[in-house]
């Protein structure tokens, strides 16, 4: 039997959840991090990636490439809710599975479930 490892890393994540929640958001720059100038970018949609926007960027800087932008306060309890629905979807096909944070995982998969499970990934997005 062959097995399939997948490798999901839900890039943008914080910022897809908020979109999500509020469709309002879809197709801006979202930026979800610290408030203050001296907060941190956690994570950004691909709206602000365009701008030059990244990951632990310093806000002062995000505010300049990107002023348009809607900037967001984490909400950890809702994108930890969100990512156990996720697994809750995908651990019912996995054989091993390896978690190295909330957005990060390794799945172990047997073929016929890999499919299925790549439908499931597609409907998610």
């Amino acid at each position: 039997m062959q097995r399939w490892i997948m490798h999901v890393d839900m890039d943008a994540f914080f910022a897809s959840v908020e979109q999500f929640d509020n469709p309002d958001l879809m197709g801006l720059p979202v930026i979800v991090g610290g408030q203050s100038d001296r907060g941190v970018v956690s994570t950004c949609s691909y709206e602000a990636r365009v701008y030059g926007v990244h990951s632990a960027m310093p806000m002062i800087e995000a505010r300049r490439l990107c002023p348009q932008a809607v900037f967001l306060p984490e909400r950890m309890k809702r994108y930890q809710e969100v990512s156990r629905q996720i697994m809750n979807i995908l651990t019912a096909f996995l054989l091993w599975l390896n978690s190295f944070r909330l957005t990060k995982r390794f799945w172990i998969f047997q073929e016929w479930s890999y499919w299925l499970v790549l439908n499931v990934i597609s409907v998610l997005k």
